[in-house]
């Protein structure tokens, strides 16, 4: 094998390996915790959720509050539309189990983009600091 060939063999494995990690997910379906908001995790005892649902709809856990919407996804274009919510208030954490829901709720109603690196999901805003990053969550095993 010359070294041409084995350099040509290279760009192409890098080229394939950057074209994966771009590929689009399937939202539909998919389940989603949330890893981290504005860089920083959430509290350990209130992570919020995110479930894509057949026809465009979206439901979860906001942290205290389990809430539900509307999505449109194409290619990396994500628009979330949330159409309402349980009112509980939850006690603990100094207030800041219903904080991180209410800033939770605001960035998830500004989605614009979504990305998936390294098998994550990644929803863009124009306001936060870092995108909101999703870790997937296994679907539950069918009942015996």
């Amino acid at each position: 094998m010359s070294v041409f060939t084995t350099a040509r063999t290279l760009v192409w494995a890098i080229a394939a390996s950057a074209l994966s990690a771009c590929t689009p997910v399937e939202l539909v379906g998919s389940q989603w915790a949330l890893q981290a908001m504005d860089g920083q995790p959430p509290i350990p005892h209130a992570v919020p959720t995110l479930s894509f649902l057949p026809d465009g709809r979206l439901a979860g856990m906001a942290s205290c509050n389990r809430y539900f919407g509307q999505f449109t996804h194409q290619a990396e274009q994500l628009s979330v539309t949330l159409g309402g919510s349980t009112k509980m208030w939850c006690e603990g954490s100094g207030g800041d189990v219903m904080a991180q829901e209410s800033r939770f709720m605001q960035l998830l109603a500004q989605a614009h983009r979504v990305s998936t690196p390294d098998g994550q999901l990644w929803i863009h805003t124009p306001e936060a600091q870092a995108p909101l990053r999703f870790v997937a969550l296994k679907p539950s095993p069918e009942p015996r």
